[in-house]
This record gives C-alpha cells, sequence and structure tokens, in this order.
C-alpha cells in the first residue's frame, strides 16, 4: 500500500514512477550511496522522473512467454518460505 500511494502521489504532482526490484537487488551497493545502517533494511524500489516521448518508449520487448511453446497442461506451485512466496 506504502508503495501505491508514493506513486500516486507522485503522478498527483506531475512525475511518474516505476517500481523496480534492480534498485534495491544489491543492498550492500546502496548502503554508503544512501546511509543506511546495516540494522535497517532496503525493501522497495521506485524510480521517479519525467516520462520523455522518444523511440525508445515505444519498443517491442520480446518476452519469455512468447518464444514458449503452449502445453496442454501447466502446473505451478507456491511455496511459502519464512514468510516468502516463491
Amino acid at each position: 500500500m506504502l508503495r501505491m500511494a508514493l506513486m500516486l502521489t507522485a503522478k498527483d504532482q506531475g512525475a511518474d514512477s516505476i517500481p523496480s526490484y534492480e534498485i534495491v537487488k544489491f543492498p550492500a551497493e546502496l548502503r554508503p550511496l544512501l546511509d543506511v545502517p546495516e540494522d535497517e533494511d532496503i525493501v522497495m524500489g521506485i524510480a521517479l522522473g519525467y516520462a520523455v516521448e522518444d523511440d525508445i518508449n515505444d519498443f517491442p520487448s520480446l518476452k519469455l512467454r512468447d518464444s514458449i511453446p503452449l502445453c496442454s497442461t501447466i502446473e505451478m506451485t507456491a511455496v511459502l518460505t519464512n514468510g516468502l512466496l516463491l
């Protein structure tokens, strides 16, 4: 809910946002840059900025799901470990 509220507030103020795991994937590198103590966790990343009309924004990405042939049966398994859905 916090992430959604931050992103909606940014949009209301004229800024765009993108939630990003890549921003927080390497906490050891982020801690010194953002002055985050070791006893605090970095759990969320949101990139803020202003949208630009550019050809790169219309680049069609190839998704993995488009290259995998469909099969008649798909089995999905979810495992809950330490409170995380894997």
